[in-house]
């Protein structure tokens, strides 16, 4: 019986831990999603002090909390 219910937890964890992508439609940005996190790889055309760019980096949430975030914008040069 005990040993059913370490199998039955281990499962029900790793099924909480299957990110699934999601993209969205902003430029680019990709969102992997589990139950327990996410983790966001934004990649958006963007505007800041009247200068053309894109926002690249990272950000983890876990349980819907922001716990680490290193986005930068990016300016255009042509």
């Amino acid at each position: 019986m005990r040993k059913q219910i370490i199998i039955s937890a281990a499962v029900i964890s790793a099924v909480l831990m299957i990110p699934f992508p999601i993209q969205l439609k902003d430029g680019g940005t990709v969102r992997y999603k589990a139950a327990l996190y996410m983790v966001e790889k934004p990649r958006a055309i963007t505007e800041k002090d009247d200068q053309m760019g894109c926002t690249v980096g990272t950000r983890l949430y876990i349980f819907d909390k922001k716990i680490y975030e290193n986005v930068q914008f990016q300016p255009i040069t042509q």
